[in-house]
């Protein structure tokens, strides 16, 4: 689910939501290369992107669903996806399906 997840140790009537930071700092990092308005919810993100500075990849590593990932064997799937700008492609829906279009720095 994203910006969230499910607590699996919730007490009585609390709410089991808990947010992924992990998905807004990735959104920021996507929504803060858009020009054009944003919206208050893409501004949050932004926010939280900015004010993360140089932490990024610590407040990911640390976060509750990162641990958890890490526990169950998935270190080097948390380690990859703190990376940022890694990919080369744009997947583009073209005749109701996603297809990989390089990226105009390959083109050149």
């Amino acid at each position: 689910m994203p910006c969230g997840e499910k607590w699996l140790d919730v007490i009585g009537s609390e709410n089991n939501l808990r947010p992924g930071i992990e998905d807004y700092l990735g959104a920021g990092l996507i929504l803060s290369k858009l020009s054009g308005s944003k919206s208050p919810e893409a501004e949050v993100c932004i926010g939280a992107l900015r004010s993360s500075g140089q932490r990024i990849r610590e407040l990911i590593w640390e976060s509750a669903s990162s641990r958890e990932l890490r526990e169950r064997g998935y270190e080097a799937d948390v380690t990859y996806c703190c990376q940022v700008d890694i990919s080369y492609a744009v997947p583009v829906l073209q005749h109701n399906r996603f297809v990989n279009v390089p990226s105009l720095a390959q083109k050149k």
